[in-house]
């Protein structure tokens, strides 16, 4: 499926699964890291989207279950 998304973002992807952190892929690709993280995330959304049309439950983004915030209780004085 990487191989669908244009190389101006698989790149960047491919970078990243070898271990790449974003500021090393920007130094190696000669961009800027704010360039590198915008490639990061448009490839990630683009193979979200083609993973999505193979198949709707690969493309989802994994969500938890937000809980509601803990009541603090305090003592009475």
């Amino acid at each position: 499926s990487l191989k669908r998304v244009p190389k101006i973002y698989s790149t960047p992807l491919e970078l990243q699964l070898q271990g790449l952190n974003p500021q090393d892929i920007a130094d190696q690709l000669g961009i800027s890291l704010g360039a590198a993280k915008s490639r990061l995330h448009r490839g990630q959304e683009q193979l979200r989207k083609i993973l999505n049309k193979r198949s709707p439950s690969l493309g989802k983004r994994s969500t938890k279950e937000k809980q509601p915030p803990q009541k603090s209780f305090r003592a009475a004085a």
